[in-house]
């Protein structure tokens, strides 16, 4: 669908974090992540509420965060090649060191089980500096819109410019296709970490990678 939407691109300032944290818990509610580790609907959309704002402090400070403006429709979160493991500091700073707090014991160790696993397989298989997107959420009343290839660009602008790929990871099939429009490819396949998980497919997109076809590396 053609993008008609008249919404720029901006950085997101300190006042957007709380409601960008009720844009992408809206977003990602029926995640397979997220569901996952938090079956319960209402238990799921309050941790995402909390999760998503400190994720969205952690890229305001220290790489990237971008929002549709000026009506809050859509929010890309990065994490730059200067920024790959946060330190005891940088996690209190944002609220990332209460997680735990967040969530059940059971709800905590399905968390960790399953970023553990994509997080050392994105380190092994694309070792080097790199850009990260973290989140890309677009409301779900928006999105077709072509909300999200707005929210991507400028950061893939700005990793060819600097020669650097790009790597993310989805558990939603329905994404893929958006993803290698844009020049990611798939790296792996990773299966469920433990019953009721998803597949999980890691991504890398090259620098300078041309447009991609939607079929061309579809999920096997």
């Amino acid at each position: 669908m053609p993008d008609h939407d008249p919404l720029a691109v901006v950085d997101v300032a300190p006042s957007d974090e709380p409601e960008v944290g009720r844009l992408l818990a809206r977003a990602f509610a029926d995640d397979p992540i997220f569901v996952f580790v938090e079956p319960a609907r209402a238990a799921r959309l309050e941790f995402l509420e909390r999760f998503m704002a400190a994720l969205t402090l952690r890229s305001r400070l220290y790489a990237t965060a971008l929002r549709t403006a000026p009506e809050l429709a859509g929010v890309s979160l990065w994490k730059g090649p200067d920024l790959r493991e946060m330190t005891p500091e940088q996690l209190a700073e944002t609220g990332l060191d209460r997680i735990d707090d967040w969530l059940t014991a059971a709800a905590a160790a399905r968390f960790e089980s399953l970023f553990d696993a994509v997080e050392a397989t994105l380190d092994a298989d694309v070792p080097g500096p790199r850009w990260y997107l973290g989140v890309l959420g677009v409301a779900p009343e928006r999105q077709g819109r072509g909300l999200g290839s707005r929210l991507l660009q400028p950061i893939l602008e700005q990793a060819d410019r600097d020669c650097l790929p790009v790597t993310l990871e989805t558990a939603q099939p329905r994404n893929l296709p958006l993803y290698q429009r844009h020049g990611f490819r798939i790296l792996r396949e990773l299966p469920p970490v433990a019953p009721g998980a998803p597949v999980v497919w890691t991504m890398r997109r090259p620098p300078g990678a041309p447009p991609g076809t939607a079929d061309s590396a579809g999920p096997r």
